[in-house]
């Protein structure tokens, strides 16, 4: 027998541990997706996902310049929230003469996507977006869940391959990385969890220097590429011995 979809699941479907059916279904199809990667330091934040020629819609975006948002799942449903997001950032700036932090954002962000799983009309959304953004307060990292439970993280993997790049993070200090080096881990990490991650891997980042998410340069970018394969090596040749 065939397992059912999130949709086709009943909406009071409960798991053991007390979750519902629809959204554990969800976040095994997220975990077989496309990988994307958050990693934050005390100098700022670094987001990774695989890059666009595998996908028709864009994994990365910049929400009024300030905020980064990695889409790990439907590609659709990220672009939707995204634009949500902006929406909620412009109408909070005219209405209060500031700009929205993330902690408001991804808390109104959770809120919409916890909306989808409390219906048996509508279906979970099929995504995990990883948010990253540097204020006052520091570097921030959330994780919203497509339960709509949200987070915040040093570092957060979601995607095909996971297991192997999370087994790398546990051995990493990240508070002590800068940007650059932060980007290079996380090209190692996209490596190791998912072989396609190689051909091409979009990078953005946000320290404290300019407080804006910005897409890697093409200098970092082929320096991360070259420490990923430069350390691929060296754990290949390990492993033979």
């Amino acid at each position: 027998m065939s397992s059912l979809g999130p949709a086709e699941l009943p909406f009071d479907q409960f798991a053991e541990d007390g979750r519902l059916s629809r959204i554990i279904s969800v976040q095994d199809k997220l975990d077989s997706g496309n990988i994307t990667i958050g990693l934050r330091s005390q100098s700022g934040v670094v987001l990774a996902t695989e890059g666009n020629e595998q996908y028709a819609l864009r994994r990365l975006y910049n929400v009024e310049g300030r905020i980064g948002v990695a889409v790990s799942g439907v590609g659709s449903i990220g672009q939707t929230l995204v634009d949500i997001a902006k929406t909620e950032c412009s109408s909070y700036c005219s209405n209060f003469g500031a700009d929205m932090n993330l902690r408001e954002l991804q808390t109104r962000l959770a809120t919409y996507i916890h909306g989808h799983t409390i219906s048996s009309v509508i279906q979970p959304l099929e995504v995990r977006l990883l948010c990253a953004s540097y204020e006052e307060a520091g570097p921030m990292l959330y994780v919203i869940e497509p339960s709509g439970d949200s987070r915040g993280s040093y570092g957060a993997i979601s995607g095909h391959g996971c297991n192997l790049a999370m087994n790398r993070l546990k051995g990493i200090n990240l508070s002590s990385l800068s940007l650059e080096e932060l980007a290079k881990e996380a090209t190692v990490m996209s490596y190791l969890a998912n072989e396609k991650a190689r051909i091409e891997i979009e990078l953005g980042l946000i320290g404290g220097s300019t407080g804006r998410f910005e897409l890697a340069s093409p200098r970092l970018l082929t320096e991360c590429h070259n420490h990923a394969n430069m350390v691929m090596q060296m754990l290949s040749r390990s492993d033979k011995h």
